[in-house]
């Protein structure tokens, strides 16, 4: 199938340079096939850009896309707060519905601020059917991404897992059930229960599942600052459990140290501006990151308070640094 992209201003050559032109952009099986003044149409499918600018998809790499639905009520939390809040009272709450419609909805909203993928940390996964359900909701909404089941042990009255082993055999079946299959445009992920907040052979028994199953981590890093924060890169490193695999969320607390194994392991960093800032996590680490060779990437993070587009993170970030 072709597509053109018909008159809007394209950002050709080096970035850096900041030179845009007005060509069309034709696509051929999904993929850009050239840049082109007036190409024939013959029988593809024009898209009027006239007056605007032609930008590939946007790549969020931290999303909890499930509480799209809750979006403002976090508007002035503190970090404790939110923890307190979202991740051990409201989260309780939670049906399997409500994830479906965060996701399908947060996933909708995503897609029309025009980012096309999606690194969705999904940590409200009370029972298998959550699960489920989550990823019918990324699915239905035609996003793309990895989908990264989250470790978290949601404190449950009646929990439908009875501990650790419960949930890392729901994600066997999760990859088994949904992503077994080549192709499509959702992969999974794990995502990890921070550090300390369980027995850290439950944290190496999680790592050990992403690379059983052959898919990707990603962990909240460095999100408090304290004299009592454990050093959690460097209990990853003397484990063995870094590598290029992972995305490693905030860091505002990592050490020089820290940021350096990471960058030996070859893993990424994703900074989300708004909640680092507003929670009280410590500046965003966008020049110590690219000191190290980082290229950090940028998330919206919790959408219980930040509206889902990117162009916020960009202009806080760079007002941070400035």
């Amino acid at each position: 199938m072709k597509s053109v992209v018909r008159g809007g201003r394209v950002l050709v050559g080096d970035p850096g340079e900041g030179r845009f032109e007005r060509v069309d952009v034709v696509i051929e099986d999904g993929l850009v096939a050239g840049l082109e003044q007036g190409p024939a149409v013959g029988d593809a499918r024009v898209v009027d850009a006239q007056g605007a600018l032609v930008l590939p998809g946007f790549v969020d790499t931290h999303r909890h896309t499930w509480q799209t639905a809750m979006r403002g009520i976090c508007a002035d939390w503190t970090l404790l707060d939110y923890f307190r809040g979202i991740r051990l009272q409201i989260s309780t709450a939670f049906g399997a519905e409500d994830v479906y419609a965060g996701n399908f909805v947060g996933a909708l909203e995503a897609l029309d601020a025009g980012v096309t993928t999606l690194l969705d940390f999904s940590h409200c996964l009370n029972s298998p059917d959550h699960a489920d359900e989550a990823v019918r909701g990324l699915r239905e909404a035609g996003v793309r991404g990895i989908w990264a089941y989250g470790m978290f042990p949601v404190p449950l009255e009646q929990p439908a897992f009875t501990g650790p082993e419960d949930r890392l055999a729901d994600a066997r079946r999760v990859r088994e059930r949904h992503f077994s299959g080549p192709g499509g445009l959702l992969d999974m992920g794990i995502a990890l229960t921070e550090l300390g907040l369980v027995p850290f052979d439950v944290t190496r028994a999680e790592v050990g599942l992403a690379r059983e199953l052959d898919v990707m981590v990603t962990a909240h890093i460095g999100s408090v600052t304290s004299e009592r924060r454990p050093p959690e890169v460097e209990l990853l490193h003397a484990a063995g459990l870094l590598d290029h695999r992972q995305v490693h969320v905030h860091c505002n607390a990592c050490s020089n140290r820290e940021l350096d194994l990471l960058a030996d392991a070859g893993a990424s960093v994703s900074l989300t501006p708004e909640t680092e800032l507003q929670m009280g996590m410590g500046f965003p680490i966008f020049a110590r990151a690219l000191e190290r060779g980082l290229v950090p990437s940028l998330g919206c993070d919790i959408v219980s308070n930040n509206r889902g587009d990117l162009f916020a993170q960009m202009r806080l970030g760079l007002q941070a640094e400035r």
